[in-house]
């Protein structure tokens, strides 16, 4: 399951013992410059949107709304992804390993 975005969602499944949330971190001008590099058509045009859309994202002031600072804090977990595709694959991969085992 991925994208949990709110700290009631992670609640749901912490019913059973095998869930564990993974949080993946990444930097706000890293999120941009990959934002800006897949040039999907309506994204933002500016850093300055991107961060106003960002901190929406990351704690809405509607409670019902997205709350992933708050989801990440929920975390058993947490990876960075700051560098290439093929660093944090190896960071999954081995995250999995060790939760398997």
């Amino acid at each position: 399951i991925d994208s949990i975005r709110h700290p009631e969602e992670v609640k749901a499944f912490q019913c059973t013992d095998r869930f564990r949330l993974i949080a993946v971190i990444t930097s706000p001008e890293t999120r941009y410059k990959r934002l800006v590099a897949r040039s999907r058509t309506g994204d933002v045009k500016s850093y300055e949107e991107f961060l106003a859309a960002d901190e929406l994202e990351q704690a809405h002031p509607d409670p019902l709304g997205q709350q992933l600072r708050a989801t990440a804090k929920l975390a058993d977990i947490t990876l960075t992804n700051e560098g290439s595709m093929e660093e944090f694959t190896r960071s999954v991969d081995d995250t999995l390993q060790k939760l398997m085992g």
